[in-house]
């Protein structure tokens, strides 16, 4: 399973404009083929900083994602809210159930 964690800063102002885009991506990727999470989140004590956290099947899962148009209407729309770049971070994970 690949994991990705991609946290970022919105510049001021740009909060309901990013939540709207926001939703036309999570719900199509979260439909996508090898999807097993795909979710938003941002820190109480920061509201204009966010996190997505994603899950995926596999390598292939995830590199069609990036590939969907969706995303790359919500990435190319999305660069002039942010401040900075985003810090993206993937990792390889095992899925296993608690009961192992």
């Amino acid at each position: 399973m690949i994991v990705i964690a991609a946290k970022f800063k919105l510049r001021p102002g740009k909060k309901d404009d990013f939540m709207n885009l926001a939703q036309s991506v999570i719900g199509p990727s979260r439909k996508e083929k090898g999807c097993v999470s795909y979710n938003l989140y941002s820190p109480v004590e920061n509201p204009e900083a966010f996190m997505f956290f994603e899950e995926w099947a596999d390598q292939d899962a995830f590199d069609a994602h990036l590939r969907e148009p969706h995303f790359i209407e919500f990435a190319d729309e999305s660069k002039d809210m942010l401040e900075g770049d985003m810090d993206v971070n993937i990792y390889e994970a095992e899925r296993k159930s608690l009961n192992e």
